[in-house]
């Protein structure tokens, strides 16, 4: 009778260490998963529950994987974009510090000459058509200058792959 007890006994523990051992195993893997360790395998060899639930294990690593590469991808992907970003404000307020500086000058030289125009400073012909010729160059020389650097700033975005960048001065 003691020796059915033991034997028993035995036969209980075998018996339980069979479920309780792959369960603890697959407990083990889903921690180390948590950890975002994914290189982890859980050997299938029986097609019970207990394989079904390691293979699915097994599946969940993979996907897991995987998708937190697509997401790393992705993020570096729109690190790119913002480091892009940053580039292409600091070139559009460049190129609004230096419209406004190209803009200033010339205007107010222009206006000093037209209003002397006006007002008649000189009456001989070739002085008024000096100061005319004044005005067309500034307004011709500053403009193309200011149009260049546009050009300049689209073809810059043009080999980024972003948008038009700056003012229509048409």
């Amino acid at each position: 009778a003691v020796g059915a007890v033991v034997v028993s006994m035995l036969l209980m523990i075998v018996v339980s260490n069979s479920f309780a051992k792959p369960i603890l195993k697959i407990a083990d893997i889903a921690n180390q998963m948590a950890n975002l360790d994914f290189d982890v395998r859980y050997p299938v060899h029986t097609k019970d529950e207990i394989g079904l639930l390691g293979h699915s294990i097994n599946a969940l690593s993979d996907k897991l994987e995987n998708t937190i590469l697509e997401l790393k991808s992705a993020n570096n992907e729109l690190q790119k974009d913002i480091q892009n970003k940053i580039q292409i404000d600091e070139m559009r307020k460049e190129f609004l510090s230096n419209v406004s500086h190209e803009l200033k000058t010339p205007i107010a030289l222009i206006q000093g000459y037209a209003e002397g125009l006006q007002d008649n400073i000189n009456d001989d012909q070739e002085s008024r058509e000096f100061y005319c010729e004044v005005i067309i160059d500034e307004a011709n020389k500053r403009f193309l200058k200011m149009t260049n650097y546009q050009y300049r700033l689209e073809r810059k975005e043009e080999k980024k792959g972003n948008a038009k960048v700056g003012l229509d001065l048409n």
